[in-house]
């Protein structure tokens, strides 16, 4: 079908860790980590990860940096990336933990653009996460699997699994969202107590949903006047993990995301 092609515009480092996936319209992703010198991370290296987008025809734009929002260290490693009918997709990784190692997750829409930034996909912190894959279905839901703790960086874990909400995760949908409401909550990650702040006009339904777009928690229900509202939820009593903060106001969804940290 033609020629090799050069994926990584930029040659400086080394470049490896590849990973593809393709969708039926022919739409695939790249993903690889890239290890280059930086005096400003411990080590004096620093691991990233990047990806590029591709159809039929060729490159979609440059090569574009994903891990920027994991445990800000910069040790993005080992990616994996599925991608769905529509072109939407996601990348994970193995990023720097308070323990050794997490895995991270980014979401991003058909148009190349990223929908927030990586999130925490483990609840457990315990040992090393090292990521191992990540797929998507043609709809746009999506699984990361790791393998889990392993103090130290070495001997056998055992392996987990997370399974994602495509509408949990993007929000829907997005025209006229900004107009309509935002919702946003602090602290952020929470351990307890968290105050959720509303600004939407006339009827607004706020509630939590977990990863698999399950309900959790009606917040509020009802008519609200113009400005900001806000309203106390206690997430003592649940499981550590990801969660989002969904509002409904004037036919329009906007979410934000929630980290439970125990």
């Amino acid at each position: 079908l033609g020629p090799e092609f050069l994926v990584n515009t930029n040659e400086a480092g080394t470049q490896s860790h590849p990973s593809v996936s393709r969708n039926a319209s022919g739409d695939f992703v790249i993903a690889w980590e890239t290890y280059v010198a930086d005096g400003t991370v411990s080590g004096g290296y620093a691991r990233l990860v990047y990806a590029r987008r591709y159809d039929a025809g060729g490159a979609l734009g440059p090569e574009f940096l994903v891990s920027t929002n994991g445990a800000g260290s910069l040790a993005g490693a080992s990616p994996s990336v599925g991608i769905a009918a529509s072109g939407d997709f996601v990348v994970a990784w193995t990023d720097a933990g308070p323990n050794g190692s997490d895995a991270y997750a980014r979401f991003y829409n058909a148009s190349g653009v990223a929908v927030g930034g990586g999130f925490l996909v483990n609840s457990v912190t315990a040992g090393g996460q090292v990521v191992g894959g990540a797929g998507m279905t043609a709809e746009g839901d999506f699984v990361v699997v790791w393998l889990s703790g392993i103090p130290g960086g070495a001997g056998a874990g055992d392996i987990y699994g997370q399974l994602y909400n495509v509408a949990a995760v993007a929000g829907e949908p997005s025209a006229g969202v900004s107009s309509a409401a935002s919702v946003s909550v602090h602290p952020n990650p929470a351990r307890g107590p968290v105050v959720v702040t509303v600004a939407a006009v006339g009827p607004v339904r706020v509630s939590v949903i977990d990863v698999l777009g399950r309900e959790v928690a009606a917040v509020l229900d009802g008519e609200t006047a113009a400005g900001e509202r806000t309203v106390s939820l206690n997430t003592s009593g649940w499981p550590a993990g990801v969660y989002f903060v969904r509002a409904e106001a004037s036919g329009h969804v906007v979410t934000s995301r929630l980290v439970v940290a125990r």
